[in-house]
């Protein structure tokens, strides 16, 4: 079995999944549009600002769109000036205090539960944070902030970290519609690992162990389950998870060797090849695992990288090796065209199940080509679903239905993205032409108007053409997001701009994009590994950039604080493709001085992630970190997971930080409003 690749060196990793799940098993209460709330009883969801303009008496001005939970009584009744003091505060986070104070004057309901607010006495200058208080109201959160250039920004509001054992990492998350998260990955070996005051532990020693941690609102760990492995197993992971409408949980992933494993419950699963084979487990909302299903014949390896579902069923893509069939249930089976059998090749693999994990189609890829991987799914609740991922080479691969796609780059990856209908036919293929070099698509995300954003990287400074639309890099990897409509067609594709490294003198550190290119090191590197849609239409992908320094993500800039992982979080304007807001953390109090790391973007279940080997690359910065998921709660919320490396504190933005005790990497999941 050999599993390697660094995603910043080549072909990679994964992560993903978008995924909306159900209260359970703790006090996780929805939200209704209830009339004459008052400001106590609601959730304020977002703030939108308009960009400053002069108004009919002269006074320079925004307006200011708030969205809440519940109508309000005191904003719904016509408040006068007076009234709307009492309510609101303003103060400046960045601009000076000897600035005129912002003032509300008029307020004014455009929808159910969103108001228009209207502010002058505006600064004219080009940047500023402005903070807004709704003032004794014990609503949450209290403080939002915006920009005077008219973006939006977004505040960490609660961090959690994983203490104890060797290794421990999060690839995938999900959230419910009453904002509780769901977290999915891997802790290393049988010792007992922390999620605050819940603690669990896997049966495998010197492996890895899949779990899944559910966190409340607050961000409180309210349970966690791992997997009992066999004797002499190769470990288990989990890389994606989604819910269905009745509130059933899908866990998709890998487990090694054909040998029972024991999900919770006496659900067992056996694997049919000793490698890995591809699993999909079932949860309720407490925990409780109901039923578990992997590969029935198998001529390789198998994995399933990611999930999602729909009122007919359950989806999980991933790759299987090598051009023998596989069956992944009563007459379902399927194989594919290459005969790779690494990490590089394999074929391409979508099926779904229904809610009783009965198979019900199988779909995988015809053509010449070296081979191709699903890293992603979103089902857009329409009766489409698309698949994302790579395919090698530069030749044709057929989806099936004669439907085609062919990239640009020659005998390295391209991305692809696939729209099949609920049947599983394939209904179109797009690729990337005009590359030179490796690019990938990690994560797709659907709208409710059936927009899809496909998000990933790109290598080198070429011009990558998807559908049309042309974007290159200034790094040696670029992060890469792109939206399409739901015929395929681009509407934008925006890249980042690389970053000024370290002390570079060439003048790359400020905030000009053309200074920034001029000043771009080789090792320059970022790559988006998750998006997420939520019900308001914003959008949010997350990933990491390497090294310190500034790097630029069309319109929004984050400062890298460690010289190796920095994770990322960007909010993009979902019809101009600009960024509004970016970010990165930083940290303190780290004790480590030096910590090996094989590969910190390894594919889960490789055996660089899996554990930290004698060739180890040695580093003397202890501190990184990554953000490989990332999903929306509907409710102008987001939680971003993956992991920090250290024995320190990581702030996320707003103050908010996590702590972790572990001098390798630490699982972690933030909240975001």
């Amino acid at each position: 079995m050999k599993m390697k690749k660094n995603i910043f060196s080549g072909l990679a990793l994964l992560v993903i999944a978008a995924f909306v799940f159900a209260a359970a098993f703790g006090s996780c209460s929805a939200f209704a549009t209830d009339t004459g709330a008052s400001l106590s009883e609601t959730t304020w969801i977002s703030l939108t600002p308009s960009v400053p303009f002069i108004d009919g008496d002269g006074q320079r001005a925004v307006t200011l769109t708030l969205d809440f939970s519940k109508e309000i009584d005191k904003l719904s009744n016509n408040p006068s000036e007076s009234d709307l003091a009492d309510i609101f505060d303003f103060g400046y986070d960045e601009y000076p205090a000897s600035s005129e104070k912002l003032k509300a004057t008029t307020i004014s309901k455009v929808a159910t539960a969103v108001y228009t607010l209207k502010v002058i006495n505006v600064p004219n200058v080009e940047k500023g944070i402005v903070l807004v208080t709704i003032k004794n109201a014990g609503i949450a959160p209290p403080t939002r902030r915006w920009s005077l250039d008219g973006k939006v920004i977004l505040d960490a509001q609660s961090a959690k970290a994983a203490n104890g054992g060797i290794r421990s990492e999060f690839f995938a998350v999900a959230k419910d519609s009453s904002g509780c998260t769901y977290a999915v990955g891997h802790q290393y070996s049988d010792e007992e690992y922390s999620y605050g005051t819940v603690r669990v532990s896997g049966s495998a020693s010197d492996v890895n162990n899949a779990v899944i941690v559910k966190y409340n609102k607050s961000g409180t760990a309210l349970w966690a389950r791992s997997v009992n492995a066999p004797a002499g197993s190769y470990g288990s992971w989990f890389g994606g998870v989604a819910v269905d409408e009745s509130d059933r949980v899908y866990v998709v992933g890998g487990h090694t060797t054909n040998t029972v494993y024991n999900y919770g419950n006496n659900v067992t699963v056996k694997g049919s090849f000793d490698g890995q084979n591809a699993v999909i487990v079932q949860y309720d909302s407490t925990g409780t695992a109901r039923w578990a299903k992997s590969v029935a014949a198998a001529f390789n390896e198998s994995r399933f990288y990611c999930v999602s579902a729909d009122a007919s069923g359950v989806y999980a893509g991933g790759m299987q090796s090598g051009n023998g069939t596989f069956s992944y249930g009563a007459g379902i089976s399927v194989a594919g065209s290459s005969d790779s059998d690494d990490d590089e090749g394999g074929n391409a693999v979508l099926v779904k199940y229904d809610s009783s994990g009965k198979a019900l189609w199988a779909k995988s890829v015809a053509g010449a080509g070296e081979g191709s991987l699903f890293y992603g799914v979103s089902a857009d609740g329409s009766g489409k679903v698309y698949a994302v991922g790579s395919q090698q080479g530069d030749v044709a691969y057929d989806y099936g239905n004669g439907i085609k796609a062919t990239g640009g780059g020659y005998g390295v990856p391209n991305a692809v993205i696939v729209q099949y209908d609920s049947a599983g036919t394939a209904l179109w293929a797009k690729s990337v032409s005009g590359s030179v070099g490796n690019s990938v698509f990690y994560a797709v995300s659907t709208d409710k108007l059936g927009t899809l954003y496909a998000a990933g990287s790109q290598y080198g400074t070429a011009s990558y053409n998807y559908g049309g639309t042309s974007v290159a890099g200034s790094g040696s990897l670029n992060a890469v997001l792109v939206k399409y409509n739901s015929a395929g067609s681009v509407q934008w594709a925006s890249v980042s701009g690389g970053g000024s490294i370290g002390d570079d003198d060439s003048g790359g550190g400020g905030d000009d994009l053309t200074k920034s290119v001029k000043s771009i090191q080789n090792n320059a590197m970022s790559a988006f590994t998750g998006v997420a849609v939520d019900k308001l239409g914003k959008v949010c992908v997350s990933g990491a950039q390497n090294d310190t320094g500034v790097y630029f993500y069309n319109g929004a800039s984050a400062q890298g604080n460690f010289s190796a992982y920095n994770a990322l979080i960007v909010k993009y304007n979902s019809s101009t493709g600009e960024a509004q807001w970016a970010q990165a953390p930083t940290s303190s109090g780290n004790t480590s001085t030096e910590t090996k790391i094989k590969s910190l973007f390894s594919l889960p279940g490789s055996e660089a992630s899996a554990a930290i080997n004698d060739d180890a690359e040695l580093i003397s910065d202890a501190n990184a970190s990554f953000f490989y998921g990332i999903a929306a709660d509907g409710l102008g919320g987001f939680s971003a997971v993956g992991y920090q490396t250290g024995n320190g504190t990581f702030v996320y933005g707003n103050g908010t930080a996590a702590q972790s005790n572990g001098d390798n990497n630490n699982a972690v999941m933030v909240e975001y409003q």
